[in-house]
């Protein structure tokens, strides 16, 4: 995929399994790759999947923290994501470093 909003949305739907097969590594190859290319929602999944331990992904507060960071502070280039998701990132981004 060339458009970084759509590979953002197909790794969702990949994979969870919502309106397409499902495939957890295509899935997160998707999303890793659209994170990489700046988007701010793959960034906010990666940190909270990081931050919990979920979809294959190790608990890991560093990895959260720097997906977090990329999803918040305006580095990303692609910005797509809701303002409720924001503020929950900006919430959990604040939480982890305080107790680093």
């Amino acid at each position: 995929l060339k458009d970084t909003r759509a590979m953002a949305n197909a790794g969702w739907y990949r994979l969870t399994g919502l309106g397409a097969r499902k495939n957890v590594i295509h899935g997160m190859a998707l999303i890793m790759s659209a994170a990489e290319r700046g988007s701010d929602v793959a960034c906010y999944n990666l940190g909270v999947w990081y931050l919990e331990g979920r979809h294959g992904l190790p608990e890991d507060k560093k990895e959260a923290i720097y997906w977090l960071k990329r999803a918040t502070d305006g580095s990303c280039s692609v910005r797509h994501l809701m303002k409720k998701a924001l503020a929950d990132a900006k919430a959990k981004l604040e939480a982890l470093e305080a107790n680093e």
